[in-house]
């Protein structure tokens, strides 16, 4: 199993990081001007060691329900340690399997910055155009 870049990789500060999350917080608070209820959708992404990206969704976006998948078990304690709010649920695991078992029937924002080469087991996973919105 791979090893997370979390430990040697600042991505808090990271300026194309940063770039990013900002467009990804316009386009949904775009989305909510819309008329899309975007704080009552889950968020599913990386946390890592320090869950930056789900601490900006809940202050610039308002969500409050959260998975947070890591696939490097050497770290997982510390993550779970670190998580910001208790609402976040955290998965220790591939994001291939956690995908595969998702049974969640709302609305989600799946933010999956991989750090690993995409390949066909994400289609194995069953993450097609039928489970997008």
């Amino acid at each position: 199993m791979a090893k997370s870049t979390a430990s040697f990789i600042a991505y808090d500060v990271r300026p194309e990081k940063q770039i990013e999350r900002r467009a990804i917080v316009e386009y949904l608070n775009l989305s909510r001007q819309a008329g899309f209820d975007v704080g009552s959708y889950r968020y599913l992404g990386f946390g890592g060691t320090k869950f930056i990206d789900f601490q900006i969704m809940s202050k610039y976006v308002g969500m409050n329900s959260y998975v947070s998948i890591e696939h490097d078990g050497e770290i997982f304690k510390r993550c779970a340690f670190n998580k910001p709010f208790s609402s976040i649920q955290m998965y220790e695991g591939e994001v291939t399997d956690f995908l595969s078992a998702d049974t969640y029937e709302g609305k989600t924002v799946f933010w999956l910055d991989l750090e690993l080469k995409l390949t066909s087991a994400v289609n194995r996973a069953g993450f097609a155009g039928g489970r997008l919105v």
